[in-house]
């Protein structure tokens, strides 16, 4: 009996191992077959090759040295009361968190790739190999660094950085030669309205003083506005035809798109631009001397006598004549040329006065007068003139004299002009004879 019974446990105990062995030999078979499968597959040799293929191209992007004093300074900020397994816990479960947050924004970021690549499909009708529903990474980059290629070498770009090109030229020679050289213009059209009006005030014709006064044109007041610009803040015509480059907070914004309106218009004739008078309307002001009352000419003319509406002809005529010689301006004893002012029967309808005055004034704008005049006209100028020639025909022919009038002569006829006399002096010398 005991034989029996000691048989009976060595063969149940060899029924157990063989039933171990299976079940191992199971469990192994399942291994192979795993370590056997794709490299999708947790564990397996073709993963484990992909994964160590991953590591060894991403390693060279990391400062291993920087990292382990990062991973200690991780492991530090666990605490001194956390042994090694649960601090480098505490660290794998920090970075898992991270991973996961990681990977949410990476799909918000996903969705808004496919959202901008749908309203780009549905902005510009583009059909492409890449959908939205293609991987951003993988398929969509490398289509759209493509595109961007295929955009960067178009015939239109090299069009885009010839119009970029001519639009600086323009803006160079805008401010060089047309800016710059209006600027320069009107500056002396200024400096010489000043100096006439100088002179026009210590010559005063029928109790009245003239002066020149000029108004901007609304049609050209963006050029106008850009000349003053251009004289404190040239930088700001770097705006010019710059399109939606220009900030919309730019100070100047305004008066540069008018005037890049103005000079745009087809209908426009460029050649009215090139001259400053035409920015300008001028007109000439008469102010009365005793009650300061100031009329235009516009509103005058036509109504007054003769010699009042002679009087703002001349006037005009001896301001046009020194702004084309540039008499005006002239200063002792710096070289001149010639500025003649040539008449005939001049000042006919002024009297003595004002033909005095006129030809006085005229001398102050540093004009040349040459009048042509019969004998009785001589009176009223004389002391004026430096030279008379005196004509006289006889018959067929004729005879000239040249008389020289000195500055002696011209001191003592000036003595006599009553115009020139204060009331008590005239009183006396009536008196006396």
């Amino acid at each position: 009996m005991v034989g029996v019974a000691g048989g009976g446990l060595a063969e149940h105990a060899r029924d157990e191992q063989q039933r171990v062995l299976n079940k191992h030999e199971v469990e192994a078979q399942v291994c192979a077959r795993k370590l056997a499968d794709g490299e999708n597959t947790p564990g397996s040799e073709e993963n484990l090759k992909a994964a160590w293929a991953l590591f060894c191209k991403t390693l060279p992007l990391y400062d291993r040295i920087e990292g382990r004093a990062a991973h200690r300074e991780r492991l530090a900020a666990c605490g001194p009361k956390k042994n090694e397994i649960e601090r480098h816990r505490f660290v794998a479960a920090k970075a898992s968190t991270g991973e996961a947050a990681a990977d949410g924004e990476r799909g918000r970021i996903e969705r808004r790739v496919r959202e901008a690549l749908s309203d780009y499909f549905d902005a510009f009708g583009v059909n492409a190999q890449v959908g939205t529903e293609s991987e951003p990474l993988r398929e969509i980059k490398p289509w759209m660094e493509q595109l961007i290629g295929e955009i960067e070498t178009n015939e239109l770009r090299r069009y885009e950085r010839q119009a970029r090109e001519a639009s600086e030229k323009s803006v160079t020679l805008l401010r060089g030669e047309f800016i710059n050289a209006l600027t320069s213009r009107i500056s002396k059209m200024e400096r010489e309205l000043q100096a006439v009006n100088r002179s026009l005030h210590d010559h005063p014709f029928h109790n009245e003083r003239y002066s020149f006064h000029h108004t901007r044109v609304a049609e050209f007041q963006p050029i106008l506005k850009i000349i003053e610009i251009a004289k404190t803040k040239p930088e700001a015509l770097d705006m010019l035809f710059r399109g939606d480059e220009m900030p919309a907070s730019f100070l100047y914004k305004d008066t540069i798109a008018e005037l890049e309106a103005l000079l745009e218009d087809p209908e426009k004739d460029f050649s009215q631009f090139e001259d400053y008078r035409n920015f300008y309307t001028f007109e000439i002001h008469m102010q009365d001397v005793v009650s300061g009352r100031t009329t235009r000419w516009e509103t005058r003319r036509g109504t007054g006598s003769g010699a009042e509406q002679q009087v703002p002809i001349y006037v005009a005529i001896g301001a046009s004549l020194a702004s084309v010689y540039s008499s005006a301006e002239r200063r002792p004893g710096k070289p001149a040329g010639m500025a003649l002012a040539i008449f005939d029967e001049a000042f006919s309808k002024m009297d003595g006065k004002n033909q005095r005055q006129m030809m006085s004034f005229y001398k102050k704008l540093g004009l040349q007068i040459i009048i042509a005049a019969p004998n009785e006209k001589r009176v009223a100028v004389i002391e004026h003139i430096d030279t008379i020639v005196e004509v006289d025909r006889i018959g067929e022919g004729s005879r000239t004299n040249v008389v020289q009038i000195k500055e002696k002569v011209r001191e003592e006829l000036r003595a006599m002009d009553p115009d020139l006399m204060d009331d008590a002096e005239l009183q006396s010398r009536v008196a006396a004879e």
